[in-house]
């Protein structure tokens, strides 16, 4: 069976494979494309690295994205992998997966230890690449993947109603503004699509220090908003994804029709 015909059995694409937890994925391979638990692993890393390493990646990421942002977007998301099904994520290994040079993948490396989304260590093997905290919402805010953020994001809200939100609620919407705030970075400044994350980017920042003033009935408030455009968005998403539309870049031309300033489809 062609990883093309496991892909449409299983009702996965290309951003599926390298976004989702592999086990989400094992469970599709195993429930719907009727893959046996013993070949699991392997057509997991089969499918992962050819759509790591080939055009497929491109239906997988958000366009318009900076050359070397989807360059370390890869690194990042094989480390991710790697760590997840158990392979030490050395530089090299990256390098395997990814079909990148090592040496183009050491200085994203450093790149993402910079921005705190993994932690390097030496080991018998090489540099340990391991993912933070940070990672996963990252992943999830640059492609767009925010249902489990959503489900966070409730929780928190019911938090703050009974006015006692916890340490970890507060680390999460601290994660969730950074992750934002570097996947705003990642989009070009002169697109509508920088100006989206920017707008989403200023509501976390803004739900932040609602949270940090302990202003609870006001974050709880906001976040039911927020909750809720985020629900559309994934809503638009996802009925785009069913109409095989893929997500467009706006540009501004520099040009104006009276007050209004005139885009173009990139």
């Amino acid at each position: 069976m062609s990883l093309e015909s496991v892909l449409r059995k299983a009702s996965l694409t290309p951003k599926d494979i390298v976004v989702l937890e592999p086990d989400i994925i094992a469970e599709r391979l195993h429930q719907k494309a009727g893959i046996q638990k013993d070949r699991l692993p392997g057509m997991i890393s089969n499918l992962f690295e050819s759509t790591i390493s080939s055009d497929r990646f491109e239906e997988a990421i958000p366009p318009g994205l900076a050359e070397g942002t989807v360059d370390c977007l890869k690194v990042l998301l094989t480390a991710r992998f790697a760590n997840k099904i158990g392979k030490a994520p050395t530089i090299a290994e990256i390098a395997k997966f990814s079909g990148l040079s090592r040496n183009f993948v050491s200085p994203c490396v450093r790149f993402l230890e910079n921005v705190d989304l993994v932690k390097t260590k030496q080991h018998m093997r090489g540099q340990l690449v391991n993912p933070t905290r940070l990672t996963t919402r990252y992943i999830d805010v640059i492609s767009g993947s925010l249902r489990n953020e959503c489900n966070i994001l409730r929780d928190v809200a019911a938090e703050a109603k009974r006015g006692e939100l916890s340490s970890e609620s507060l680390q999460f919407l601290d994660d969730l503004e950074t992750a934002f705030h570097i996947s705003k970075l990642a989009h070009n400044k002169t697109t509508v699509n920088y100006e989206i994350m920017e707008d989403l980017h200023d509501k976390v920042r803004s739900l932040v220090v609602k949270a940090k003033e302990g202003k609870n009935a006001e974050l709880m408030s906001n976040l039911n908003e927020f909750i809720d455009l985020l629900e559309h968005m994934i809503s638009v998403t996802e009925r785009a994804k069913k109409m095989g539309v893929r997500p467009a870049i706006l540009e501004e031309t520099g040009e104006k029709l009276g007050r209004a300033r005139v885009f173009r489809v990139k």
